[in-house]
């Protein structure tokens, strides 16, 4: 689970001088990256399917109530969200050749 950090020089493996840490700076600071709930960002981690659209929610300003999420969850599990907004995006770009 991700939370917010207001900083990345607040992840304990986000090293200033590091190649990445203007744009984790900047993109956390934005309210567009998270960092996990144990202080870290892991930069040469994975990034998971439902992170990803996760982020790519953020930078498109969805937001959901916690009614939607609770529905979205019963109807399509714990990926709730992750589906809704895959479907957003295909619905989006049908016909857009995207």
């Amino acid at each position: 689970m991700m939370i917010f950090c207001v900083n990345a020089c607040a992840f304990s493996d986000v090293q200033s001088g590091s190649w990445y840490y203007d744009n984790v700076t900047d993109m956390t600071n934005q309210g567009y990256l998270s960092g996990y709930e144990d202080g870290t960002f892991r930069p040469d981690g994975t990034v998971t399917k439902a992170e990803l659209v996760s982020i790519v929610g953020r930078i498109a300003g969805l937001q959901e109530s916690a009614k939607a999420k609770q529905s979205l969850g019963r109807r399509y599990g714990a990926n709730g969200t992750y589906k809704r907004f895959v479907r957003l995006g295909r619905d989006t770009a049908y016909g857009t050749n995207i």
